[in-house]
């Protein structure tokens, strides 16, 4: 075999590039149903990885729900998940970059719920009773382990 160069296994470089293998893939997470409507993330390599909060509703139209350039992402427990809560009109989502619990309008705006800091939040639970959302908080304000802690954060 003249031309032929000899390399070890798994070192060769392949024909097919990245954007081949992961073109038109879309990744879904964390699917919920509320009423006629379901919720879902999906995560869109188009997207640079982020994941988006998308909706279904009863007429089958599909939409995103949260910011543009927003990823609906946390780390508690550093493998996240909860990282939403969807229930009627109110939609609380988490932000992976800042940690920080937002309020999203229908027109894709947020609003921060809480401060800012090293603290990230999972596991959202409305009561509604009392007007607030309970969520696990991780707390890396202090040296060694993050601590956890259930938390209630009022919506007003």
């Amino acid at each position: 075999m003249t031309g032929a160069e000899v390399r070890p296994y798994g070192a060769w470089e392949s024909p097919f590039g990245l954007e081949l293998l992961t073109a038109g893939v879309v990744r879904i997470t964390e699917p919920t149903v509320d009423g006629d409507r379901i919720w879902w993330l999906e995560g869109r390599p188009s997207d640079a990885g982020r994941q988006t909060l998308v909706r279904r509703d009863h007429d089958g139209s599909t939409r995103d729900v949260s910011p543009a350039g927003m990823n609906v992402r946390d780390r508690v427990h550093e493998y996240g998940g909860g990282a939403y809560l969807a229930r009627g009109e109110l939609v609380i989502v988490s932000d992976f970059v800042g940690g920080r619990l937002h309020r999203v309008g229908p027109d894709r705006t947020a609003e921060p719920l809480t401060p800012e800091g090293a603290y990230r939040y999972a596991d959202l639970e409305l009561d509604e009773r009392r007007g607030r959302l309970l969520a696990i908080r991780e707390d890396h304000t202090g040296p060694g382990e993050a601590r956890n802690a259930l938390v209630a954060v009022a919506l007003d």
